[in-house]
This record gives structure tokens, C-alpha cells and sequence, in this order.
């Protein structure tokens, strides 16, 4: 018992996803495509008034192994745009997921069953529904910020991450908190 405890502990995380990070320098949104869940996209934001929205992520086990920045998109400033420039990602992120032509059965295969296979199916994940649907949605928005508005431009990243068990993130957390 004690041996299966110090080893999960101390192994690393193994599970690779990719999330969508987008802050608006008050608080960081998140959107997590799960790999294992075809139909299940986390969404959860918190506050980062004091910590760099360019920091590490870590949360539940996961860390980050790599950032890319895909894009920037401009918004109104002190209005709900950015909750409303996620929302948006959200939908086509569920709607190319559900185009997505998953092959059969093995995507709700154990990831230990299926090994360097996940990494390939991240990376298509990525390709298929993370980028195209925050390109798109930045593309919408891309002159429409009135010129009597204030607007500020904010990045949008691909952050990569490594999960100790081939769940949700934020599964065994409160939905609006980071570990750091």
C-alpha cells in the first residue's frame, strides 16, 4: 500500500492534452478538449490579478510542458467580451469536436493500452478543434471593436500539458481556482 502511494506520488505526469489559455490581464479563461471524453470540454477561468497570466500552468497534477501562442484578438475593455470571445470558442470547439472523425472505438481506449498513441491524437486535437475554432472566432471579431471604444489586444494560446491520470483537470478541484 505505502510502495503504490510514494509511487504515484512521485511519478510524473504521462497523459499528454492541450488547452486553450486566453487572458484578459484580470482573469485567465480556460478551455480543456478532454482527450478520453470525446464529448466533455472543461471551461473554467480564475483570477490572476496576481500572478502573470504568462506563468506556468499547473492544476491537479497537470503541468505544462509548452505554451504557443496562436493568436491575439482585440476586444472592448471593461465589458464582458472576453467571456463572451470564450463562449464563442467554446461552441465551434464542441462543434468541430463533434465533426471530428474519431476512429471507432480506440479513442475510449486506455491511454497505458495505447501508449506514444495520445500524443497523435493531441496534436489532432489540437489541429481540428483547438486552433481552428480560436482562429476563428479572433477572425469574427477582427474590426469590430468600434473606434470610439477602448480595446485592448490580448494572446491566445496552445498550452500543452503532461496529466498524471487520463481525466479532467479540473476534476478534483473547485472549478474556479489554480493551483500553483
Amino acid at each position: 500500500m505505502l510502495t503504490a502511494v510514494c509511487t504515484s506520488f512521485f511519478t510524473r505526469p504521462k497523459h499528454p492534452s492541450a488547452l486553450l489559455l486566453v487572458s484578459d490581464g484580470s482573469m485567465t479563461h480556460i478551455l480543456h478538449p478532454v482527450p478520453e471524453v470525446p464529448d466533455l470540454i472543461e471551461q473554467w477561468g480564475f483570477s490572476c490579478s496576481n500572478r502573470p497570466p504568462d506563468a506556468p500552468f499547473r492544476r491537479n497534477g497537470a503541468r505544462e510542458q509548452r505554451r504557443e501562442q496562436i493568436g491575439t484578438v482585440t476586444l472592448p475593455v471593461h465589458t464582458n467580451e472576453t467571456t463572451d470571445f470564450v463562449a464563442d470558442v467554446y461552441d465551434r470547439m464542441r462543434k468541430l469536436r463533434a465533426d471530428m472523425d474519431m476512429s471507432g472505438n480506440e479513442q475510449a481506449q486506455s491511454t497505458d493500452m495505447r501508449g506514444a498513441d495520445l500524443d497523435l491524437d493531441v496534436a489532432r486535437l489540437v489541429d481540428e478543434v483547438l486552433r481552428p475554432a480560436a482562429l476563428g472566432a479572433i477572425r469574427d471579431r477582427e474590426g469590430h471593436a468600434g473606434s470610439k471604444e477602448a480595446t485592448e489586444t490580448y494572446p491566445v494560446y496552445v498550452v500543452y500539458v503532461k496529466r498524471r491520470k487520463p481525466e479532467p483537470i479540473s476534476a478534483w478541484g473547485p472549478l474556479f481556482s489554480v493551483d500553483f
